[in-house]
C-alpha cells in the first residue's frame, strides 16, 4: 500500500506485528500444531455412535456423520442452529435432549425414533474451572440389543411354559406311583424301601 501510493505511511511493521500475533494465537492459544484435534476428529468420525456437541446456549457446535445418519440430517446444515430447531424432525430425541437440559453430570434415556431404538446420553462439558461450556449428546443405536433382549424374554417365557407342562406331566404319574407305594406298604408286601427311594 505504501509503494503504490494509497497509504502515506509504511505499514510493513504493523503488518508483521498483526501477522506475528495471529500466528502466535493459532499455535499457542488454538493448538494449531497439536495432534489432539486430528485424533479427536478421527475418533469421533469413526465412532459407531452419533455425537452431538452443544454450547452453553444449546446451539449445535458439532455433529459427526453417524449422528447425521441416525437423526436423518444428511442434507441439513446444523452447526450454529438451536438444538430444538435442529431436532424438530426427530421429536423423540428432541424431547430426550430437552429432559436432560439441566443435568448436573450425566443422564441417560432410551427412545424409539425413525424405526430404531436409541439410547440418548447427555454429559455436561466443563472447563478446567468448572464452568459449564455445553453438553455432549451421545446417540447410540441399540435396536439389535433390544431385539435380542425381546427374543431372550420370549425364549425364557417358552422355557417357563415348557417347565410348567413337564412338571405337571411328571406330577400325575409320580402321585399315582406314590399312592400305589403307600397301598403296598399298608398291605405289607415285603421290602419296598428301595422302591420308595
Amino acid at each position: 500500500l505504501f509503494l503504490f501510493g494509497p497509504a502515506p505511511v509504511d505499514l510493513t511493521a504493523l503488518g508483521f506485528v498483526v501477522t506475528g500475533f495471529a500466528i502466535w494465537w493459532a499455535i499457542y492459544a488454538d493448538d494449531l500444531l497439536d495432534v489432539m484435534p486430528v485424533a479427536k476428529r478421527t475418533v469421533i468420525g469413526t465412532l459407531g455412535a452419533g455425537v452431538l456437541v452443544l454450547n452453553w446456549q444449546d446451539r449445535v457446535v458439532g455433529l459427526n456423520p453417524q449422528g447425521r445418519e441416525l437423526l436423518g440430517l444428511d442434507d441439513v446444515s446444523v452447526v450454529g442452529r438451536d438444538v430444538v430447531d435442529t431436532l424438530e424432525d426427530v421429536p423423540e430425541v428432541r424431547d430426550a435432549v430437552g429432559e436432560v437440559r439441566d443435568v448436573v453430570q450425566r443422564a441417560e434415556s432410551e427412545v424409539q425414533a425413525r424405526g430404531r431404538d436409541l439410547r440418548v446420553t447427555a454429559t455436561t462439558l466443563n472447563d478446567s474451572y468448572g464452568r459449564r461450556l455445553g453438553r455432549l449428546i451421545l446417540i447410540e443405536d441399540i435396536t439389535g440389543q433390544k431385539r435380542r433382549q425381546r427374543e431372550l424374554q420370549r425364549q425364557n417365557e417358552r422355557l417357563d411354559e415348557f417347565a410348567g407342562v413337564v412338571s405337571h406331566d411328571l406330577r400325575n404319574p409320580l402321585s399315582v406311583a406314590s399312592g400305589e407305594l403307600e397301598l403296598a406298604r399298608i398291605a405289607g408286601e415285603g421290602e419296598i424301601d428301595d422302591l420308595d427311594d
